[in-house]
Order: C-alpha cells, then structure tokens, then sequence
C-alpha cells in the first residue's frame, strides 16, 4: 500500500471514522493486548466514536468538546480510560492532559501504568521509537510517576479529586483535555458536604482550569448516589451524556418475573445453561464479561444483602430520589423473647390468630446518648434489635429516657459499680447502668455506642463496668456523620421495601419517627436503631423443637444414671 511496516500500521490506527473498524481498537490489540482480552463491546466502541468526535473542525470551544460516558459497573472503565491516554501520548494529539480520578494514589497508578509501558513496551518502541525524553540525547524532559512528558510533546499530570489543578501549566498550554475517571466512590458520597466539594471541584477548579479554546473534557464514570457529578451532567444540556447499562432494564424485569423465584427471604436464579439459552432475547451490553447469569447473580445478592436500590443505581442508573428514601410497607407482629438453652429465641405471631413460630435470634443494641448527661439534658435511647438466620429484622424494643452517666440511686449518695436490677431503688436512670441491665436480660452479641467527643466517656464506661459485672459482649463505638438522616436511610429503609423487618407492637413513637421520616421533630430512636442495624448479622440455623427434644432427653438420661 506505498507505505512502509511501521506507517501502515500507523496510518490504520489513526483512522477512527467508521465506528466497526476504529483505529484505536486495533491498535489497543496489538500494542497492550492485555489490557483488551476480551471482545471490545459495541458500547466501548461508541465511548472512543465519541470521544474522537470531539476533535471535529466544527468545534469552535471548550463548551462544543464536554463528553460524558455513564456506564454500568465493570464497564472496564479505567482500562479505557488509560488506552485513550496511552494512544493520545503515543500521536501526541494533546499538549497536556490531566488525568483525574478520586484519588491522587488512583490517579498516579493509572499514570504510571501509562508511562512504563511507554518507557518499556517493545511494540510502542517500534513504531513510536523512544518516548522517554531522558532516552534522548542532549533532552533532559520530566519523567515521574506523577508527571511526564513525552517526545511527541504531549505533557501528562495526574491529580486527585480536590487537588490544585488551576495554573497548571505545561510549555506555556492549559489543559487541552481532562480526563475525569471514576471520581465517585462511598467516601466522595458519604455526606452532603463531601459530595458539595465534589461537585465545587469538578465544576469550578477543574473546569475553569481547562484551556478555553483548545479544552476538552471527559467524565467517565458510575452512578453511586442521585446528589452526585454524573446526574448533574445528565441534567446540563451542554454536555453530551452517554448512557450505558448492563443490560435492557425491561429485558432484566421480564426475566425476573417469568424465570426467577422471588420470596421474602431470596431470589432463586435460572440455572447457568437456562441463562445460556435466554440470552438471545435480551440486550446484553457486553456477555463476554457479564453474561445474564451473572447479573442475576449479582440481584440476587443485592436482594438478600437488602441493596437493591444500590444495584440498580450502578448497574441501570436508575436513581432512587430521596422521597423515595421513606419507611413504607411498615408491618407490625406479636414478638416475645426467651433464652433456652444458651441460645437467644424470638416467638413472632404475624397475625393475632397464627400460631407462634420460633426462631433463633442474634441480639443487637444500639445506644444513641444525648450530648450530656445533665438533668436538662435531650433524650438517650438504647434500641434493641434481632435477627433471624433467614435476615428478618425484628425491632424488639428501646429503652428512652433522660438519662445521667450513671444510676442515682434512692439510698445512696455516690454510685455503686455493681448495677442494680430493681428500677424501683433509682431515683434517675444512668444510660451506662441501663445498658447493663438490658445486657443481663437479653444478653447482646454486640453493641455499638456513637460517640461524639461529649460521649466519648459512655463508650468508656460501659467496657469497664460490664467486666466488674460480669456482662461480657462486644462493644463498639462509632463516630456520627453529618448527615444522619441519609446515614439512616441508607441502612433501615431496605428492610421495609424488601419487606423483611418488623416492628413490635407497641413501640408507638418509634412507628410515628418512621411515618414523619424524613421530616419529623426527632429521630433518635431511629437514630439508636441506626446502629444495632449496622452491626447484626443472622443467627445460626437452629430448629427450637428438635434442641428442646434433645435436652430432655438429655436430662432423663442424668436422672437416670443418678438414681
């Protein structure tokens, strides 16, 4: 073809036009072939279509070369990200990209993993000679892990999220392309104020840092929360967004109602050859890496995990507005605990008229103190909560009260370290002395205390008198975020939409915080739930009736050889 190995190849991976036979895809095979083992997708093709459109004539400003891509997690999206910035270096198509991603570490990874296979890929030496600057005789360029500049002259800097970025300058040039690559993940999300720095940076420091005429920009991320960068792209008509899920949402909703077994408990999935043969009449985005199996699979566990909204956030960007985050499907039933034979045992009645079905429980409080101890001081609750070996969730009970540090008793002036079980000899409960009393009746397998600086000093208390009395459980403090009603939200409201928590008959302020959540007067008793949700897990499967058969049998034969 008139053109010598090198140029031929050269002159094919520069030619991105037709979206079936792009450059960059055979040039990704041949040159980092391990970073493209499997098939590129048809989605992954229209992401780099896109992203070349970019260098369009027509485009006169940063404005007209703002791109978006969406996609689905394990989407590969990083290991897109970091093929563009290797074929951009090796054509020198920019004079200074920075590449952007949540963190600084992530971010010099990924750069890094650029740079060496520059510095060291064989194929890249053939056809691009040498790429480091220091290689070249009488150039002394830069050349770390954070930084570099290659001799096709395009600069390279990686930042975190948050980091300075404004006046970066490479050979007089601005930025002419950002590569934003997965700035979110639970921490960038965990509170409104972390997503508000979030959105500050992205918004103001790094795009009024991009170069005007020349900039380009390209986010490339995953839906992790409705208050986050991507849905306020989606949301900006300046930018072209491109969304990519899994698979067709209704492809998903019909194989889900006609092949899979939903109860209350779990999804059963069709088996991996029944997925094999359904494949064809749906839409998958990309079945060499998840096939349909796996994706129901993947609900599956979400489902049982009780983080449905989260899979379809990441895996369909369907987002789960907060009106949406509000206790529904609240159902009550008839709860009476017992110990029997060492083990912790819940009889529920669902219906008045039912028969009592048993379970065994793992026990759970959760203690929310208020911020003093004074007789002034707001309400301390201490919640207990149980959980069966199939996941239910039982809200048992909560003890709620203006409460001191400790017990003030009617016959003494100064407190004793051995807790009183008669509430009758207390003039003013102490909230640590309470806790050891409902420890020695329901016999927790864990606690968590939340301990802000004022509170440190519960949590303290606690660990020690629980050793004096003998009441010996794992206890757990935890610090509170900002934002408390998005923390509970997050944790409880899941439990009742997959319908698998109960609340006890009788806990008539805990039912009334639920129905005014988000916007009621006081949250602490959820609050207090908060926590002994946070840290339950299920109960062993043990069956009541053969344990009860076993120990009388047991007991027959001791009286037995006794006589």
């Amino acid at each position: 073809g008139e053109f010598c190995n090198i140029h031929h190849y050269r002159n094919i991976w520069l030619d991105n036009t037709d979206i079936n036979n792009l450059g960059i895809v055979s040039f990704a095979k041949m040159i980092v072939p391990e970073w493209a083992r499997n098939e590129t997708a048809v989605f992954q093709k229209e992401v780099y279509y896109n992203f070349f459109q970019m260098y369009n004539k027509s485009n006169d400003n940063k404005y007209d070369r703002l791109l978006a891509e969406i996609a689905f997690r394990g989407a590969a999206k990083t290991t897109a990200a970091k093929i563009l910035l290797l074929y951009l270096c090796c054509f020198g198509l920019e004079k200074f990209i920075v590449y952007c991603s949540e963190t600084n570490t992530f971010a010099v990874q990924d750069v890094f993993e650029v740079r060496k296979e520059l510095s060291a890929n064989q194929f890249i030496r053939t056809y691009f000679g040498r790429m480091n600057p220091k290689d070249v005789k009488g150039q002394d360029g830069e050349w770390c892990r954070d930084a570099f500049q290659t001799n096709t002259g395009t600069a390279v800097l990686a930042r975190g999220v948050g980091q300075q970025i404004r006046s970066a300058l490479r050979n007089s040039y601005r930025p002419t392309l950002v590569i934003v690559n997965d700035m979110d993940s639970k921490n960038t999300i965990l509170t409104e104020d972390s997503r508000r720095k979030a959105q500050s940076w992205f918004n103001i420091d790094m795009f009024n840092a991009v170069d005007d005429i020349d900039g380009k920009v390209f986010f490339n991320g995953t839906i992790l929360h409705e208050d986050s960068v991507p849905v306020v792209l989606k949301a900006n008509s300046r930018w072209k967004t491109f969304e990519y899920p899994v698979m067709g949402v209704d492809d998903f909703h019909r194989i889900l109602k006609d092949y899979c077994v939903t109860s209350e408990k779990k999804v059963t999935v069709p088996s991996k050859d029944k997925c094999k043969e359904l494949e064809p009449s749906v839409h998958l985005a990309w079945s060499d890496r998840l096939n349909l199996h796996y994706i129901l699979t993947k609900y599956a566990e979400s489902y049982e995990s009780n983080q449905v909204d989260g899979f379809y956030q990441e895996y369909f960007h369907i987002i789960v507005a907060p009106t949406a985050k509000q206790f529904s499907n609240i159902k009550k039933c008839y709860m009476r605990y017992f110990r029997h034979g060492g083990y912790n045992w819940l009889a529920v009645k669902y219906k008045e008229y039912e028969e009592e079905i048993v379970y065994p429980v793992r026990v759970f409080f959760g203690v929310d103190p208020a911020s003093s101890t004074t007789a002034h001081a707001k309400y301390s609750v201490i919640a207990i909560l149980m959980m069966n070996q199939h996941r239910q969730v039982f809200y048992y009970n909560y003890s709620r009260g203006k409460y001191g540090l400790r017990d003030e008793l009617v016959n003494s002036s100064s407190n004793s370290d051995i807790v009183t079980m008669d509430r009758t000899k207390v003039l003013r409960k102490g909230i640590v002395d309470e806790e050891i009393r409902l420890a020695k009746q329901y016999f927790p397998n864990g606690v968590e205390i939340e301990t802000t600086q004022a509170q440190q000093h519960v949590y303290t208390e606690v660990c020690r008198i629980m050793r004096i009395n003998n009441v010996n459980h794992m206890v757990i403090s935890d610090k509170p975020v900002t934002d408390k009603i998005e923390r509970d939200a997050e944790m409880l409201v899941p439990d009742f939409q997959t319908q698998s928590a109960y609340i006890n008959y009788g806990l008539d302020e805990l039912e009334q915080e639920m129905k005014s959540f988000p916007r009621g007067n006081t949250v602490d008793i959820i609050d207090a739930f908060y926590h002994a949700r946070k840290i339950a897990t299920p109960a062993t499967n043990l069956n009541y009736l053969h344990m009860r058969k076993r120990r009388a049998e047991e007991m027959y034969e001791t009286n037995f050889n006794l006589l």
